[in-house]
C-alpha cells in the first residue's frame, strides 16, 4: 500500500474527495477546484473521468497528479489502469466490472488497489482477494479491521 495513504489510515482523519470530471466545464474549473480542496487539507483525491477519451484523460491526470505531488496529497485514478501507470499515481480504485484485483497487483505492484463495493458480497470478495481498502456507500457487517470504509 501507498505509504502516503497508509499515514493517513493509521491516523484515522482524512479528507476524500471522489472527483467526477462530468461536473465541470473546463479542465482550467476542475483543476481550480481541486486547487481549492487540497489548499483546505484534503488528503486524498479520486479521479473518474469515465466521458473522456483515453488522450484528456491521460493530459488530466498528469496535470492533477502534478498537483496533489504539491500537497502531498494521495491521487488515486478510477477503473483506468493504464492510466493509474502513465501518471505514477499512487493507486487506483477497482470495481466488479474491471480488472481483477491479482492483475492489478501485477501490474501496478506497490501501488495501492482499492475496491468500489456495490453489495456485501463484493467487498468481501476482494477482502478474500487482499485490495487495501473497499470503498462503499453502505455499511457491511463482516468487514475486517484492516479494510477502510468510506
Amino acid at each position: 500500500m501507498s505509504s502516503k495513504l497508509n499515514k493517513y489510515l493509521l491516523q484515522k482523519k482524512y479528507s476524500y474527495l471522489r472527483l467526477d470530471a462530468s461536473n465541470f466545464k473546463t479542465e482550467e474549473e476542475l483543476l481550480n477546484f481541486v486547487g481549492e480542496k487540497l489548499n483546505k487539507s484534503y488528503d486524498i483525491i479520486e479521479f473518474y473521468a469515465p466521458l473522456y477519451s483515453s488522450k484528456k484523460l491521460l493530459k488530466t491526470a498528469k496535470k492533477l497528479r502534478d498537483l496533489t505531488a504539491i500537497f502531498d496529497a494521495v491521487f488515486l485514478i478510477y477503473d483506468r489502469i493504464d492510466i493509474a501507470k502513465l501518471t505514477n499515481s499512487d493507486g487506483i480504485i477497482l470495481d466488479a466490472q474491471t480488472i481483477n484485483i491479482p492483475q492489478a497487483r501485477e501490474i501496478l505492484e506497490d501501488s495501492c488497489i482499492g475496491f468500489f463495493a456495490q453489495n456485501e458480497e463484493e467487498a468481501m470478495q476482494a477482502q478474500l482477494n487482499n485490495v487495501d481498502f473497499v470503498i462503499t456507500h453502505k455499511n457491511f457487517s463482516n468487514i475486517q479491521a484492516r479494510q477502510f470504509l468510506i
